[in-house]
């Protein structure tokens, strides 16, 4: 399943993938900072969404 992680204040993308990491490495990975805003970054989750995406289906005829 993705996962993507935004910064609270600007929305960058800190992270997006397909493999789980945990939110103290993508803070570690940026110096505690956004890149964008410099916002300060917490390993503590502000929000979270979950959405759920159908998977198309193709009939073969």
């Amino acid at each position: 399943m993705p996962e993507k992680i935004l910064c609270h204040r600007c929305s960058f993308v800190l992270y997006k993938g397909d493999e789980p990491v945990s939110p103290e490495e993508i803070v570690k990975r940026y110096g505690n900072r956004c890149p964008r805003c410099l916002a300060k970054l917490s390993t503590s989750p502000v929000r979270i969404e979950i959405e759920l995406k159908r998977s198309e289906k193709r009939l073969r005829l």
